[in-house]
């Protein structure tokens, strides 16, 4: 099996680097942004190659958005495999964390589109194999070393944060930036973040798909003297 949209091989690379699955708000807002319809076009996208290569599945969450998870099936694993170098282990499905894993999948496309070259991180991958002592949600590299992109939907006590930034000092990090799904989740979220001493930007990630990966990065001095 060979696909031969570049948009579809997008798709599967975007599951595999998350585990083997994705959603259509994800898509319907990266690689359908352009299109009126774009949820209703994705998911018939999904399901013509769900048909013709039973390369998906879908897996209802429990949730009433989104209704459906898209998993890869074992030949969609290997077609990933083969094809595009991404080995594709047992996805994970939790209704408690699928907001931030849609939320992830998007700001890694866009970053992505933008020419950088983003990492996926886990514990596992990061912190356990690689010695790092915190393990951001994505990583890449600008002209100044190493950059941590924390996908935040919650927040964390003055403690946390400071008990984490102590953590990307240690591993040499100079640059963070903190994605938050709207401009009233970064004002809620944002402003409880501790200043740091090295350089922290804030992008809101609806106004990210809005732009089409042009993001706002927003200095953390200059966002909180405008509260």
């Amino acid at each position: 099996m060979l696909l031969n949209s570049k948009r579809d091989n997008k798709i599967l690379e975007m599951m595999g680097v998350f585990n083997g699955k994705t959603f259509g708000n994800v898509l319907a807002k990266t690689l359908w942004v352009n299109n009126k319809n774009g949820f209703q076009q994705s998911m018939n996208r999904v399901r013509k190659l769900r048909d013709n290569f039973k390369i998906f599945k879908l897996v209802p969450t429990g949730l009433l958005n989104p209704r459906n998870a898209i998993i890869l099936t074992q030949s969609g694993k290997d077609y990933c495999d083969l094809e595009l170098g991404l080995y594709v282990g047992e996805p994970h499905l939790s209704v408690v964390t699928i907001n931030h894993n849609m939320l992830e999948q998007i700001v890694w496309y866009w970053l992505s589109e933008s020419g950088r070259e983003v990492t996926r991180t886990t514990v596992k991958s990061w912190v356990t194999d690689k010695r790092f002592k915190h393990a951001p949600d994505l990583y890449f590299e600008d002209e100044n070393g190493g950059v941590y992109c924390e996908i935040e939907t919650s927040k964390k006590s003055k403690e946390r944060y400071n008990e984490i930034f102590v953590k990307i000092r240690k591993d040499g990090i100079k640059k963070v930036i903190y994605f938050f799904e709207n401009a009233k989740r970064m004002e809620q979220i944002g402003r409880v973040i501790p200043l740091w001493e090295k350089v922290i930007f804030y992008v809101d990630i609806e106004e990210m798909i809005k732009n089409e990966g042009k993001a706002d990065f927003i200095p953390q001095r200059q966002f909180l003297a405008n509260l």
